[in-house]
């Protein structure tokens, strides 16, 4: 005895399909990832090839703001300081000296009381000041916000409402031989949590540390391989901070790779043209000069004139 089955009809079985398409789609697509990273950025240089000239190149990170109302846990010095230590892993080719931070810290006060328009902008301010402590580039950043979001996730029937804890971070890296951002991106963590509003975070402060101050670590471990990437690209420029006949002094020395006998170049850098929102720029300037290094500190050189009358406080150098 044969038992014959009839097909199913054309038009049910591509309904069977698809309902088997969305529970799929509803399984995996209801599942969301515990903690994400989105960023948000501008690159505003173009990339620069490695310049293989040795010498390591320097940064400071000026004070870190916090803009958001929670202030019983310090959240700025938290992220400081582990973009510090993070940097220091990931790109040993860079120097953080200590002796510039207040160098940076009281540039930055010199700006806070003065109005709007008045005194120089404050790329114009950190450049200069970090040209005099022998700065390569400057990091500044801020926690923008903590908040909770909502967001609807899945598919159809599916669909589920998750909670987000959000952590904002801007950062900022100014180039100090042109005052122009190497860097200019916000980034932000989102933790998935329980049962948790707008109101509640600001309440629970206290019992939401442990994942804020999580996000701002996984935060400043982004952020110093972006700030690594330039600085790996950016061609390494000393200053002329002083000048006594034939005599210069750098800002730089043995610290970053430099040695008696290196020939530099020397470019009148120190005009400004305007940009947009009240910005002004260095521009590179013509060859007015050449040196030769004569003697080494740890972070300042000796160097002796070889032409180049023109030259003066403020002047650009690089290796020759």
């Amino acid at each position: 005895m044969s038992i014959s089955v009839r097909p199913l009809p054309v038009l049910l079985r591509f309904v069977l399909i698809g309902l088997c398409l969305l529970l799929l789609a509803g399984l995996f697509g209801g599942c969301s990832q515990m903690s994400t990273i989105q960023k948000k950025g501008r690159q505003l240089t173009r990339e620069l090839p490695f310049t293989g000239d040795g010498l390591r190149r320097t940064l400071a990170i000026g004070p870190v703001e916090n803009r958001t109302p929670y202030r019983r846990h310090p959240f700025e010095k938290q992220l400081k300081d582990r973009l510090g230590e993070t940097l220091q892993g990931a790109c040993p080719r860079v120097l953080m000296p200590a002796a510039a931070d207040s160098l940076v810290q009281s540039a930055l006060e010199s700006l806070r009381p003065q109005g709007a328009g008045a005194g120089p902008p404050k790329n114009l301010v950190l450049a200069e000041a970090g040209r005099q402590a022998g700065l390569n580039a400057i990091l500044t950043a801020a926690v923008l916000d903590i908040s909770a979001i909502r967001q609807e996730e899945g598919h159809l029937w599916y669909k589920d409402t998750l909670t987000y804890l959000r952590v904002q971070v801007a950062m900022t890296v100014y180039d100090t031989a042109t005052g122009a951002k190497l860097l200019d991106e916000t980034t932000e963590h989102k933790t998935e949590v329980e049962d948790l509003d707008g109101a509640d975070v600001l309440r629970s402060e206290d019992q939401m540390q442990p994942a804020i101050s999580s996000a701002l670590d996984q935060l400043a471990a982004l952020a110093s391989e972006r700030v690594c990437e330039r600085l790996s690209a950016l061609p390494w420029r000393g200053f002329v901070i002083a000048r006594e006949g034939d005599r210069l002094v750098l800002s730089s020395g043995a610290a970053i790779g430099l040695k008696p006998g290196m020939a530099l170049e020397i470019f009148d850098d120190s005009s400004t043209i305007d940009g947009a929102q009240g910005q002004k720029f260095f521009l590179p300037g013509l060859k007015i000069g050449e040196a030769r290094v004569s003697a080494v500190t740890e972070w300042q050189a000796e160097a002796t004139l070889v032409s180049g009358e023109q030259v003066k406080t403020g002047n650009s150098v690089k290796l020759r």
